[in-house]
């Protein structure tokens, strides 16, 4: 329809023709062919120029020519379609998405493009028009429970459907860490990484849809990443454990000491120095801020940004050990004793194509499996000897614990293993000269 014809529908319905975009103005009419250069952030200027207004609290309905159409034909009064005509509607259009068949199937390809129309969001930003008021695929049938089945499916055109409904609904679904780990446990790559993109992600407008603040998890729940059974789903754990010093949680790190991958028993006796050790520094100390020039908008709003990122400041050591000393002993008895070092990890890609097909030569065969050098047992087991020696000389009850476990291990037939016990033993016992041979 040209500019002209729909003037004339207007004025024969009695409408007023505004020349220009106002408070005042009732509705805009976008044309459903538009500009070429929609979908690519090139709205028109008047379209802009009521979404600006609307922010500023006008009240501009941007149509399209369809939704006009009937308007100007004086079917406006017309009633309104039923909650369960729509519900029974968006239940068959569902039942396209997820038919069985192949994945390029032109009824399946309708419903999701379908969809895609229709979401307020993704609608928004395919064709920079919003959805008609009334057309929208309602927000309360794109739960959680319907689309989680898709993220495990093998057809890949699905499993992104779901994935790029996520990136706009993740953070209103919110979901639990059940549905959490087992996204994270799903073998498809790309799901597993959406999981991990939402956690980890910085808290800006573009990342609010499907961001999920990892500060509300709780300690427990985080540790579960860190028992799965998939490498980059134990990473994601260990990196928020990093990230978060509240789920520092002695108790639930050693817990993780009896875990059978060797990453996860690094990470557990790295956590726990770096929770236990002594800095040297006053309780509640924090690093002083750079000065920053605050002149100006910008200055002030980066230096308020530098001061809020400063961190808490030191932590404070908990009032507990994580274990009785025996049992303590028998962890690190264990970990210096482990020979040979477990078998190495691998790093691996999962597969990302979907529907494999045997009988099509042309199909993606999985990414090569490569094999990780492993830390020498030697240099290990050095490592943790230096950092038992250093918190023995920090502290006195702690250096009396471990004591007989170096005593025991100077007895390796390993020279560089002797020495570095016999150095250990001989600081400890110079620091704290009431720990005599015995007595500990």
């Amino acid at each position: 329809m040209t500019r002209d014809e729909a003037e004339k529908q207007v004025k024969a319905a009695s409408g007023t023709v505004a020349g220009s975009v106002s408070p005042k103005l009732h509705y805009l009419v976008i044309g459903d062919d538009g500009s070429p250069l929609y979908g690519q952030g090139a709205k028109g200027s008047r379209q802009t120029k009521a979404e600006e207004l609307n922010a500023k609290g006008a009240n501009i309905s941007i149509i399209s020519e369809t939704a006009f159409l009937p308007m100007a034909s004086g079917q406006r009064s017309t009633a309104p379609v039923s909650t369960d005509a729509v519900a029974a509607g968006c239940e068959r259009l569902w039942q396209l998405v997820v038919a069985p068949g192949p994945a390029d199937a032109p009824v399946g390809r309708f419903a999701r493009e379908y969809v895609r129309r229709h979401h307020a969001d993704i609608a928004q930003k395919l064709t920079d028009k919003p959805v008609d008021k009334g057309a929208e695929i309602p927000k309360s049938f794109l739960s959680l429970e319907r689309v989680f089945p898709l993220f495990s499916e093998s057809r890949k055109p699905l499993r992104e459907f779901a994935m790029e409904l996520a990136s706009w609904e993740f953070a209103r679904w919110n979901p639990g860490v059940d549905h959490l780990v087992a996204m994270a446990d799903i073998p498809f790559m790309d799901v597993r990484r959406f999981v991990a993109k939402s956690l980890l992600a910085e808290d800006t407008p573009p990342n609010r849809p499907f961001r999920l603040d990892p500060s509300k998890l709780e300690a427990s729940a985080v540790y579960r990443f860190c028992e799965s059974n998939d490498e980059e789903t134990r990473a994601l754990g260990m990196e928020l454990i990093n990230r978060l010093p509240k789920l520092r949680v002695p108790e639930e790190l050693f817990r993780l000491s009896e875990s059978p991958y060797r990453k996860v028993r690094a990470f557990v006796i790295r956590a726990l120095w770096t929770v236990y050790r002594d800095r040297g520094l006053t309780p509640d100390w924090k690093p002083p801020l750079p000065p920053k020039p605050t002149v100006g908008a910008k200055a002030k709003k980066d230096a308020e940004k530098a001061a809020a990122n400063r961190g808490e400041g030191v932590p404070h050591k908990p009032e507990q050990w994580p274990a009785a000393k025996p049992t303590l002993g028998e962890f690190l008895r264990r970990i210096l004793f482990e020979i040979p070092p477990g078998r190495p990890e691998k790093s691996r890609d999962a597969v990302e194509d979907s529907e494999p097909n045997a009988a099509d030569p042309n199909a993606k065969k999985p990414d090569k499996v490569v094999s990780v050098k492993p830390l020498p047992a030697r240099r290990a087991k050095l490592d943790l000897v230096e950092v038992m020696r250093d918190m023995g000389l920090a502290d006195k009850e702690f250096g009396g614990g471990i004591l007989p476990l170096l005593d025991e291990f100077m007895l390796s037939r390993e020279p560089s293993e002797r020495a570095a016990c016999l150095v250990a033993v001989t600081r400890i016992r110079h620091k704290h000269p009431e720990l005599k041979k015995g007595d500990a």
